[in-house]
């Protein structure tokens, strides 16, 4: 009767304790993120709107206290006596302005057409026109042509006889200046010289009917006004008469028969830029959660170290390998002597060699050679070296702090041939 072995019975795989996060943890966890994620939107947004908005009504924007508004001499005309229409589109200055009324034109974005400049043009008995372009030159002042900036920090006097410029002493020298076309011509007053008969302040009398324009915006902003004599010029000119409109163009002023953004816009737009931002914000909490902690999973397998080992030492020896075999032996040698010796980790081979023939008492020389140096040619000259650097190890190891290893003790260098030899037949040849 034949026995057959008794089965043995098999153990059942240990299972990982893994806990699966669910949809409501989740969503937990990164519902700070979603809220912190809108928030900035939103607080971006807001601020986009209100700084743009802010930075196109504040040039010169009769209501606005900014450096670059023109709310103070708004407010000083007024405490003056004169009345201070502000305009925002060509038809509220068409219905605020007379043949008495004094116009102030700042097209800052050239947002008029040539049809709405010349009818500004016949708006009230005098015009005031500040930094004009060259289109709202060629339409409102016809009899000038520019003359480049001047970069000149300091200050121009008058130069002239007309009665607003005559009471002021001296104005900031920035700005544009202006060439008057035909010398001439008639009703042509040039103020505040700059250079080359060029003038910074122009003024055109036609009829009843005046044109000033003027190359700078300081003589009227919050920030430049109170500068040499701007505040005494803005006065004069401005409060000529006892009526004042205040006319700054805006987007409604744009012509009726251009379409706006929204209406060039698809009607798909809308919908497609919100699906758009929910499939940003899902990809933002898709691929920015965080994952659970980690997981040790046990291998079907386990391969000890030594068959590892060997395996890894079969492939060196079928590729003759020898100078990457030894290197790997020399680099953990090297490390373990490293730590007997209390050095670094981080030490270098050099410091690593001193220390060791300081500690054993042998030449520098020999122990760089069997560490560093020596390059076996054969398999036994690799048994060899190996050897040697397991013996160099265990001296290092018996050679305490304080004591030299005994004369009689055999060198850490060997006679390669000839150790060779003793160590039996040559492999690998």
């Amino acid at each position: 009767m034949t026995l057959q072995p008794e089965p043995r019975p098999q153990q059942a795989a240990e299972t990982p304790d893994v806990s699966t996060p669910s949809v409501r943890s989740v969503s937990k966890k990164s519902l700070f993120w979603v809220a912190a994620f809108v928030f900035i939107l939103i607080v971006g947004a807001v601020t986009f709107s209100t700084a743009g908005a802010g930075a196109a009504a504040a040039r010169l924007g009769g209501t606005s206290p900014n450096p670059n508004g023109a709310k103070a001499v708004v407010e000083v005309l007024r405490d003056h006596g004169v009345t201070v229409h502000l305009a925002d589109s060509l038809a509220e200055a068409r219905a605020a302005a007379s043949d008495t009324t004094t116009v102030f034109l700042y097209d800052g974005q050239s947002l008029l057409s040539d049809e709405q400049l010349a009818e500004v043009g016949t708006l009230g008995g005098r015009l005031v026109v500040a930094a004009p372009d060259f289109d709202t030159l060629q339409q409102l002042a016809p009899q000038l042509a520019m003359a480049g900036a001047i970069t000149d920090s300091g200050t121009v006097v008058p130069g002239c006889t007309l009665p607003f410029a005559s009471r002021v002493e001296a104005i900031t020298g920035e700005g544009q200046s202006y060439r008057i076309i035909d010398d001439s011509a008639s009703g042509v007053t040039g103020c505040f010289p700059a250079k080359d008969n060029t003038y910074s302040l122009v003024q055109v009398a036609t009829g009843a009917h005046t044109t000033t324009v003027i190359g700078t915006t300081a003589v009227f902003s919050n920030e430049t006004i109170v500068g040499a004599g701007n505040a005494a010029l803005a006065l004069n000119l401005l409060g000529e008469s006892d009526s004042l409109v205040w006319y700054l163009p805006t987007l409604a002023d744009l012509p009726a028969g251009e379409p706006t953004l929204a209406e060039l816009s698809p009607d798909w737009l809308p919908a497609v830029t919100g699906l758009l931002a929910l499939v940003v914000l899902g990809a933002a909490i898709w691929r920015g959660r965080r994952f659970g902690p980690l997981v040790v999973e046990r291998l079907p397998v386990v391969v000890p170290a030594s068959e590892t080992m060997e395996g890894r030492a079969r492939l060196y020896q079928r590729a003759t390998a020898r100078s990457h075999a030894i290197d790997q032996v020399r680099i953990g040698t090297i490390g373990r002597l490293a730590t007997e010796l209390g050095l670094s980790h981080l030490s270098g081979v050099d410091e690593v060699v001193s220390a060791v023939a300081a500690r054993i008492g042998a030449p520098v020389h020999e122990v760089q050679h069997t560490l560093v140096t020596w390059v076996p040619a054969t398999d036994g000259e690799l048994i060899v070296l190996s050897d040697a650097l397991l013996d160099l190890e265990k001296r290092v190891a018996e050679t305490g702090p304080g004591r030299r290893s005994s004369p009689g003790h055999p060198s850490v260098t060997i006679d390669q041939p000839r150790q060779a030899r003793a160590h039996g037949t040559e492999q690998g040849e």
